[in-house]
C-alpha cells in the first residue's frame, strides 16, 4: 500500500462515523432497535459492533435513542 492509499483509507475511516451518525440522527428510537428480520441486525446491533471494532463515537446515540 502507498503511502497516499493510506492517507485516503485514514481519512475515509475519519469521515465514516460521522456520516453514519448523521445518517441515523433523527431516527426514533422504535426505527433504531427494529429489526427487519428474526435474523438481522437492528441498526443499533450494527453500530455496536462498529464500536467493538474501533473506537466508539456512536455511543452518545445509542444512549439518546435508549440502546
Amino acid at each position: 500500500m502507498t503511502e497516499a492509499e493510506l492517507k485516503e483509507h485514514l481519512e475515509a475511516a475519519e469521515k465514516s462515523p460521522k456520516e453514519i451518525a448523521a445518517a441515523v440522527s433523527g431516527l426514533a428510537p422504535e426505527v433504531l432497535h427494529r429489526k427487519p428480520a428474526p435474523d438481522k441486525w437492528s441498526i443499533l446491533e450494527i453500530l455496536g459492533h462498529l464500536c467493538r471494532h474501533r473506537n466508539c463515537l456512536w455511543l452518545p446515540l445509542a444512549a439518546d435513542a435508549g440502546g
